[in-house]
């Protein structure tokens, strides 16, 4: 009997030793800032992403895709997919968070080969994905963004870590 309560004890803090640490590692995931806007420059849409750990990010992926919405037999709505080119460097790392950072070392701005009138229809829309792993960890996140018409601004995105569009006219 004694056997059984050390066994179920054993047992019972390694789910809880488990559980606590699982908890833990999701702090240790990189923060991954994208803006809600797209700037274009005259030549291709913007977009910016912003480091917010307190350690680097490395292993960044980033897909673009323009989503046209599509009625499929039997009335569904489905979204048709076109990957959109993007001009990114391999591999690409991104430094950690520093608030007193105005060289916007943390940031980077991926450039879209597409136009503002590739998403002029209300229902289209560019959808972006970044991926990027802790330098620390290892372990990953994904966010999403999703633009459409309305969210195209003239100009330039300010230096440092806001997602400010200046006009660049």
């Amino acid at each position: 009997m004694s056997n059984l309560i050390s066994l179920l004890i054993g047992v019972a803090g390694s789910l809880v030793a488990s559980a606590v640490w699982m908890w833990a590692l999701r702090f240790y995931r990189p923060k991954i800032a994208i803006s809600e806007k797209i700037a274009w420059d005259g030549c291709n849409l913007r977009v910016k992403v912003v480091n917010r750990s307190r350690r680097a990010m490395y292993d960044l992926r980033v897909e673009a895709a323009m989503m046209t919405p599509k009625r499929a037999p039997g009335g569904v709505l489905v979204n048709r997919r076109t990957p959109i080119r993007l001009v990114i460097p391999e591999p690409l790392m991104i430094p950690a968070f520093d608030k007193n950072d105005d060289q916007d070392n943390n940031a980077h701005r991926f450039a879209l080969i597409a136009s503002p009138s590739d998403i002029t229809s209300s229902e289209a829309y560019i959808r972006i994905r970044v991926f990027a792993r802790d330098e620390l960890t290892g372990l990953g996140r994904v966010v999403v963004g999703q633009y459409y018409g309305v969210d195209v601004l003239s100009g330039e995105f300010m230096k440092g870590q806001r997602f400010d569009v200046v006009s660049t006219e």
